[in-house]
């Protein structure tokens, strides 16, 4: 299947590839062309009930607000028709949490786990200082991309929480 079946505007969709991984039961993300120019992961919600269909939104609203470095940004959201589809942008390297099964053969030096975890703290911070509280932080919600070593120095691994959040209540400390 492709979304360019379901979903025909050029203006938005050039390719479109299936990402393994980062798939559930309520949605599907894909890897596209944004415009023509900027690679982005577009995520599809497989189901058609009302509830996911507010969730979806919900989530979708309170992501478009955001703006941080360590936060997955939102681009652009297509709700008229099903399915409906969140644009955002695309971390090559998948989830966290299947970044560390790869490395399961060797462990990880605390000289690259703790970029990771300052990464991930700054953007769970950013999420404190605005009155949000993550619903879900684990590591298959943190996404990554790995730029590749050099010469000079190792892989460097870019850590952005995928903000599943909710607005605190006043009451909550």
């Amino acid at each position: 299947m492709s979304l360019l079946d379901d979903h025909p505007q050029p203006w938005l969709l050039v390719y479109c590839t299936n990402i393994e991984g980062l798939n559930d039961i309520l949605v599907q993300v894909w890897e596209a062309l944004w415009n023509e120019t900027t690679p982005v992961a577009v995520k599809m919600l497989k189901a058609s009930g009302e509830m996911q269909r507010d969730e979806f939104l919900k989530e979708a609203s309170i992501m478009g607000k955001m703006r941080h470095p360590k936060l997955l940004q939102l681009y652009a959201v297509c709700s008229s028709s099903a399915p409906m589809l969140m644009v955002c942008e695309l971390m090559r390297g998948g989830s966290l949490q299947n970044y560390l099964g790869r490395q399961q053969t060797r462990q990880l030096p605390t000289a690259q786990l703790l970029p990771m975890a300052v990464q991930v703290a700054a953007g769970m911070t950013y999420l404190e200082e605005h009155s949000f509280a993550h619903c879900d932080l684990r590591a298959a919600n943190v996404l990554i991309h790995e730029l590749p070593a050099s010469e000079s120095q190792a892989a460097t691994v870019i850590c952005k929480v995928e903000p599943h959040v909710v607005q605190k209540p006043f009451w909550v400390f």
